[in-house]
């Protein structure tokens, strides 16, 4: 009888932890396994303060093609538009509305040296839902700034700042893939949105700061020169606003060169735009593309 309280309290125990660690990443699930193999803790991070590291595997990451229809790369010329989106989830394949590829019919996704139609889910990003990049891209082309767009889709879902910073498995992938991408093309504009993971951890401003610059300077080493446009971005599941993340991303815009506003889908999606509280549903999906295409163009037009 003994044993088997004590195993009782033990899968109680456990039970409760791994559920903890299902709304840490934002999510709430019983079962998060593929969040537990994504983080490693480490004993410090950029910025000096204890902080998780992200370790995901290829195989987590979306890869087939079943459904994709592959199609000839288009010629580098001045009216292409070369989008490279990163980030966590609300980068990612995770939003409720499945963009279909006859509403993004200028926008291409590029991806392992091959294009594709686009549409949702985005080969090269985490899970298999809806997302807002290729809207973004068409809107770009709408507003008249490209005729095309080719998009390049690296969002790893639960994935903090500082698991992007020099030296990690995701730094060496975003580089080894935007190395691919420029041997064909000219990058002319990234967007990052990521920060929900680290309100969750509860990572410093300046831990924030320090792990954005380090990843930044090893894109700029890779002679990718476009402009890093940075959401506003840390609610999942509640939280305050502002707070330490979104001020190191204010902080980050005014104090790196080469880094813009981004949309601040914190102000701008409420949770009625969010199928599950944390991740866009389609109104929210169609929002945030338009706004990040308006601040796109309207830097271009101010500054070239």
């Amino acid at each position: 009888m003994r044993g088997f309280k004590l195993a009782l309290i033990v899968s109680v125990m456990l039970a409760c932890f791994v559920y903890g660690i299902g709304i840490g990443v934002g999510y709430y699930k019983w079962f998060p396994l593929e969040e537990l193999r994504s983080l490693k803790k480490s004993a410090s991070g950029v910025g000096g303060n204890a902080t998780f590291s992200t370790i995901v595997s290829r195989s987590d990451v979306l890869e087939f093609i079943d459904g994709k229809e592959q199609i000839e790369c288009p010629n580098n010329t001045e009216r292409l538009g070369v989008l490279v989106t990163f980030g966590q989830s609300n980068s990612a394949n995770s939003a409720s509305y499945r963009v279909r590829s006859d509403e993004v019919n200028d926008v291409i996704n590029f991806h392992s040296g091959n294009c594709y139609r686009a549409s949702s889910p985005l080969l090269g990003a985490t899970n298999t839902g809806g997302e807002w990049m290729s809207l973004t891209a068409q809107s770009l082309v709408d507003a008249g700034l490209y005729d095309t767009v080719v998009v390049m889709s690296l969002g790893i879902g639960g994935s903090p700042v500082a698991a992007w910073t020099e030296g990690s498995e995701l730094n060496l992938r975003l580089i080894d893939n935007l190395n691919a991408i420029s041997e064909r093309y000219t990058v002319t504009d990234m967007l990052w949105h990521q920060g929900e993971s680290d309100l969750k951890w509860g990572v410093s401003t300046s831990q924030y700061v320090a792990s954005f610059s380090d990843m930044v300077s090893t894109v700029r080493a890779a002679n990718v020169t476009a402009q890093i446009f940075v959401s506003i971005a840390s609610f999942c599941n509640g939280g305050d606003y502002p707070n330490n993340i979104t001020n190191a991303q204010l902080e980050i815009i005014n104090q790196i060169s080469g880094v813009e506003l981004g949309v601040n889908t914190d102000e701008l999606l409420p949770s009625t735009m969010r199928h599950d509280n944390c991740h866009f549903n389609e109104q929210g999906q169609r929002l945030a593309a338009n706004e990040a295409a308006k601040l796109i163009v309207n830097y271009h037009a101010t500054n070239e």
